[in-house]
């Protein structure tokens, strides 16, 4: 299955730094490759992130790709509560 858009739960792993949500989502989505974007999406719903890419890739491409921003040091607090493609 290929997919453009995927979205993407990102989860505080201390609740400490929950309120910095936002500085996660903003600092995973500047780490992605060129020809992929991101947008914050409902933050009611928890810190969800909707990414693309400017072609249809594999759905393990997409998630490679997030796997591999979130290797960053600067997201050793976080981590990804589920990702779904669409």
């Amino acid at each position: 299955m290929h997919t453009r858009t995927f979205q993407v739960t990102l989860r505080a792993k201390d609740p400490d730094v929950a309120p910095n949500a936002s500085i996660a989502a903003a600092r995973l989505i500047s780490l992605l490759p060129p020809g992929w974007a991101g947008r914050m999406d409902d933050l009611a719903r928890g810190t969800v992130l909707i990414i693309e890419s400017m072609v249809p890739v594999p759905v393990d491409t997409a998630v490679a790709v997030t796997a591999s921003a979130m290797a960053d040091v600067s997201l050793r607090d976080w981590e990804v509560g589920g990702c779904t493609s669409f």
